[in-house]
């Protein structure tokens, strides 16, 4: 009854993350395609696997009566948990390196984490073939088979689960909580270690391994199983608010935008279910307008200038010898005034008329300095 319990609860659960995730994509304005076709398949795959599961389970219980012999003995069904299980272990797993990727363009654990979700793929389809030719009840009750392909399986998938959860916290949550909060908080935090990154979900890969290798396992394995695979979409469905693709946001100093993918997305507003991109647009064309009325500052700044030095120039170039000081014709003054500085001393300004006096223009003083 705990094991039909688990079912009903964890289905119930992920049909309303799936909903949500629908709603989202709906109403989202982002690039959320790769993530809809990504969920999608996800769902599927959960879908086939419950829907096989479901119905070994009404035959065991309903039709024969309870006898749950009649489950163990049916191989579809343990091959099932066992084949998407692992299937959507490596889209997921490769989800999530694809972030920490396009994050900090680590080339060595891109290719590392690669290498170990590939070999654990292909170890669980032998794993498959090994259950169905030898039967679910040899391999696993009457221990007459070594299981140790399973064991391998269940083992790397729990490494590369754990390590990605260690390194998307450090790379990603951590900085995005900051951005978001100023602050980690703790129901972020728990969030986190649970359903939004793969933490959990390699807890229960490490005691599938075990479990495998020591008690051959019951129902009980049975059914984290097929926990996990739900587990995995739900932490796809999780991250998929904050997106793929790290907007580049203008800075209005000049300076380099955000190069990270969590330093750069906000999620939608968890209370509101609102994507918050239009803010971060708003925000991107402050800083653009910021931008630009600087740089029309500088510019006319350094029009300013240029006219200022051409003009100084051509003072330099006037100014001539007369009565023991100098005699200028100064092109900041109305029709030509002379400006005459006598031992370097600021003089008077006299028109060619002999009418208008007043004091030199300052431009001089630089000119003969």
């Amino acid at each position: 009854m705990s094991f039909l319990g688990s079912r009903t609860s964890s289905v119930c659960t992920l049909r309303c993350r799936y909903l949500w995730s629908m709603s989202y994509f709906r109403t989202s304005n982002g690039n959320a395609t790769a993530i809809k076709a990504l969920v999608a398949g996800l769902v599927v795959i959960n879908a086939v696997q419950m829907g096989v599961t479901t119905a070994a389970v009404v035959t065991s219980v309903v039709v024969d009566f309870g006898h749950v012999s009649a489950l163990l003995d049916n191989n579809w069904t343990i091959i099932t948990q066992i084949f998407f299980t692992t299937l959507t272990a490596a889209i997921v797993q490769s989800y999530f390196v694809y972030r920490l990727h396009h994050a900090r363009r680590c080339l060595s654990l891109t290719l590392v984490a690669s290498l170990f979700i590939f070999v654990q793929f292909v170890m669980s389809i032998y794993s498959v073939a090994q259950t169905f030719q030898d039967g679910y009840v040899t391999v696993m009750l009457l221990q007459s088979v070594d299981v140790w392909a399973l064991v391998t399986t269940f083992g790397i998938s729990a490494g590369v689960n754990i390590v990605l959860a260690a390194y998307g916290h450090v790379w990603l949550q951590k900085p995005y909580e900051i951005r978001k909060n100023g602050r980690t908080t703790v129901i972020d935090q728990v969030e986190y270690w649970t359903f939004k990154s793969l933490f959990l979900c390699g807890i229960l890969s490490a005691y599938n391994a075990i479990g495998v290798s020591i008690f051959r396992l019951n129902l009980s394995w049975l059914g984290f199983t097929f926990i996990l695979g739900n587990l995995y979409t739900l932490s796809v469905i999780l991250n998929a608010t904050e997106g793929i693709y790290a907007p580049v946001v203008p800075i209005a100093n000049g300076s380099r935008g955000p190069a990270t993918e969590a330093d750069s997305v906000r999620p939608p507003s968890t209370a509101t279910l609102t994507n918050d991109n239009e803010l971060w647009e708003d925000i991107a064309k402050n800083q653009k307008i910021m931008a630009l009325e600087q740089s029309a500052a500088m510019t006319v700044e350094k029009v300013s200038r240029t006219v200022f030095l051409e003009e100084l120039a051509l003072c330099a170039e006037h100014i001539q010898p007369a009565f023991g000081g100098h005699e200028h014709v100064c092109p900041r003054l109305p029709r030509g005034k002379l400006c005459c500085l006598d031992g370097g001393e600021l003089g008077t300004v006299t028109g060619k008329d002999g009418m208008r006096t007043g004091r030199c223009s300052p431009c001089l003083v630089s000119a003969l300095s």
